[in-house]
């Protein structure tokens, strides 16, 4: 597997973030003689298909995290934040035209009350869902005002190198792609987002 790249300046696409524009980088990766490329209408290069995408966490969270703030404690993996909230790396997947599930690696925070409600089903290895949301700004590929919810997936309890797959319940254009995955045309569409972010 090779890893390219690819470094997204905020200050270009302040128009989708506001005020809090930042460096951002989108990390992303694509398996060798699997897909080909298509040409790009924007440029008229051609251009990769990615299979992987990793962001951030957002940059209010990081703040608190480079700063150490009692707001946000480290524990394992995750982080328990404001006393409500669960911060832990999550994964959402979607399937594509091609032989190939596209990849969204990102951060979510999920309720940590319900979790605890929930920990004995966990303990009897009965698979659950948490509510919460992501805390990754998923523009330019999606764009939104309001807090993405999602219903995440727990087949067990551990805390280390957790990864949270989940679904979104809340956005309508996110539910059909996960629901009905990719087409070559939106798959274009989105890389194509990646390759050039709007001003």
């Amino acid at each position: 597997m090779k890893y390219r790249h690819i470094t997204v300046d905020r200050t270009i696409i302040s128009s989708f973030v506001g005020d809090d524009a930042y460096h951002y980088s989108l990390v992303v990766s694509k398996k060798e003689n699997t897909l080909s490329k298509y040409k790009c209408h924007i440029c008229g290069k051609e251009h990769e298909f990615y299979e992987n995408l990793s962001i951030p966490i957002s940059n209010q969270l990081k703040e608190l995290i480079d700063t150490n703030s009692a707001r946000l404690v480290p524990i394992e993996d995750m982080y328990f934040f404001d006393k409500k909230q669960f911060v832990c790396k999550g994964l959402m997947e979607i399937s594509t035209e091609f032989n190939f599930i596209f990849n969204i690696d990102l951060w979510i925070a999920i309720d940590a009350l319900e979790m605890y409600s929930k920990k004995e089903d966990v303990d009897n290895s009965s698979p659950i869902t948490v509510s919460g949301e992501i805390v990754s700004d998923l523009r330019p590929l999606y764009e939104y005002d309001y807090p993405i919810e999602i219903e995440a997936m727990f087949s067990n309890w551990s805390y280390n190198n957790k990864t949270v797959e989940f679904i979104v319940t809340n956005h309508k254009e996110l539910m059909m792609d996960q629901k009905n995955g990719y087409t070559r045309e939106k798959l274009i569409s989105q890389m194509t987002k990646i390759y050039h972010p709007i001003n």
